[in-house]
């Protein structure tokens, strides 16, 4: 009986020091390599966590590299994203790389990617624009793409494709064509105008925001001297 109750006794631990505070129970029956194991799952979820983290942070920054769209930066079809894809997408990227959430380098500047994209699509005029002209480039290149492919095949793989490519065109299908590609460009330069316009808005905004900051700071700082009696 006596036995019994000891081995059924448990201890509570709790280690501060590790990476992720690990609340770990040791049951006196031999079987104390349970709280090794509770305490390496927990660090290797932090581990693998991070490892999530440096991972959304290295595409981020990728896109902003190579000027992806909107779309593209949060994981985002075109075509058919609602705005509650786009909020629901921007909060799990929120999730792993917010500077209050994630100490990684360049944590930031990719939360800063994500935030543009996210103020940008959030905007529902502009979301429009955004999937017309989308729409109409992805055509235009699959348009192409089987023109190429069928002209290729015409002149067994050789020659010049452009020059085959219109001259297999008849000349209503080049006039087709060009307004198309006219068309196209008509779009892609509004959504450009409609993107610049709602980045200087989020530039003024901040700037605004960032002098009201610090207008309250030095108020704060200037009231402080005072009580002190500093002049």
């Amino acid at each position: 009986m006596v036995l019994h109750r000891l081995m059924s006794v448990s201890a509570h631990f709790f280690f501060p020091f590790l990476p992720v505070a690990c609340a770990c129970v040791c049951v006196w029956d031999g079987q104390i390599g349970r709280v090794r194991v509770v305490v390496a799952r927990d660090v290797s979820a932090r581990m693998g966590g991070e490892e999530e983290q440096a991972e959304e942070i290295r595409r981020l920054l990728h896109c902003a590299a190579s000027k992806a769209d909107a779309f593209a930066i949060l994981g985002l079809d075109a075509q058919s994203c609602a705005l509650s894809d786009i909020n629901r997408n921007f909060r799990k990227i929120v999730l792993k790389v917010h500077p209050d959430k994630c100490t990684l380098a360049k944590a930031a500047d990719a939360f800063h990617v994500a935030e543009n994209a996210h103020k940008l699509l959030s905007n529902e005029a502009v979301l429009v624009r955004l999937k017309i002209a989308h729409k109409k480039k992805q055509e235009r290149e699959e348009e192409e793409a089987a023109r190429r492919q069928a002209t290729a095949s015409a002149v067994g793989g050789g020659g010049t494709v452009g020059t085959v490519d219109e001259a297999n065109l008849s000349k209503e299908e080049r006039v087709r064509l060009r307004r198309r590609e006219q068309l196209v460009e008509q779009q892609l330069e509004a959504a450009r105008l409609a993107e610049e316009a709602a980045r200087k808005k989020q530039r003024v905004e901040r700037e605004t925001r960032e002098r009201a900051e610090l207008a309250a700071e030095l108020e704060r700082q200037r009231k402080e001297w005072k009580d002190l009696n500093l002049f």
